[in-house]
């Protein structure tokens, strides 16, 4: 009998502390399923971020496609030039200038061949960025007279282009032109 009661007492004591049990194992696996869903929606979340940090350097990586140069601007141009702003030695305020330019590509680079009346010629390098040209020539370093040269032509029509010339010269002195180019004819 007693034996019967050990098992009695046994069987009451197991029974009495597994309600408590089950309890504890309802609120650890509802604890458990409330983190991973938490976590689930942080993996979405860095998921997202990752494809839109990748999207990001796609498009920093995509190559700006430059504006292409309106073809009724390439061609051969006469150029009037006074000068408006000088302390080089070489240009006085009012000095006027005749060359004549021929607008080119070379390749995909804006290039300009810029003749005076002497005969003399320079290459100008330049880029168009859908509004204005920009042109420049600087002189090899080991030139006597080292000079740059940057024209801005912000003002273009199909028969008449205007901007300035900035001429850096010797002693970093500065001149500056007006510049109008017209349709050579």
């Amino acid at each position: 009998m007693r034996s019967f009661l050990l098992i009695i007492i046994v069987l009451g004591i197991s029974i009495s502390c597994n309600p408590k049990k089950t309890e504890e194992i309802k609120a650890r696996e509802k604890i458990l399923s409330e983190k991973e869903k938490a976590f689930e929606l942080k993996t979405a979340d860095y998921e997202a971020l990752k494809k839109m940090r990748d999207s990001l350097q796609e498009i920093q990586n995509t190559p700006e496609i430059a504006p292409v140069l309106p073809e009724n601007l390439l061609g051969k141009w006469v150029s009037k030039m006074v000068c408006t702003e000088s302390d080089c030695k070489e240009h006085v305020i009012g000095d006027q200038r005749t060359d004549d330019f021929e607008i080119f590509k070379n390749n995909s680079q804006l290039s300009a061949k810029i003749s005076n009346k002497t005969g003399s010629s320079r290459i100008y390098t330049g880029s168009y960025d859908g509004e204005s040209i920009k042109l420049t020539y600087q002189s090899d370093s080991t030139a006597v007279n080292p000079t740059k040269t940057v024209f801005i032509f912000k003002d273009l029509e199909s028969e008449r282009i205007s901007g300035i010339r900035e001429t850096t010269g010797k002693e970093d002195c500065v001149a500056k032109f007006t510049v109008e180019l017209v349709r050579s004819k």
